[in-house]
């Protein structure tokens, strides 16, 4: 891995969270279970229904409290 790419995944590692039209998203320690529907696997993928974010860099659950 080169020096950039090491600083590029570590300032991703950092992100504690993913603001969306679709609402807010909290990094988390683990996964919870959701049916496939509502889980997005990439940035792109993300929706109304979507209630979990899975990507190479962490876990995000949807902020109930973001409207």
């Amino acid at each position: 891995m080169e020096e950039s790419e090491y600083y590029h995944q570590k300032e991703l590692n950092s992100i504690d969270k993913i603001v969306t039209k679709f609402g807010d998203f909290i990094r988390v320690g683990k996964q919870s279970i959701f049916d496939e529907s509502q889980i997005a696997r990439e940035k792109k993928n993300i929706g109304p229904k979507t209630l979990q974010i899975i990507l190479d860099y962490g876990i995000f659950l949807k902020d109930d409290s973001s409207k």
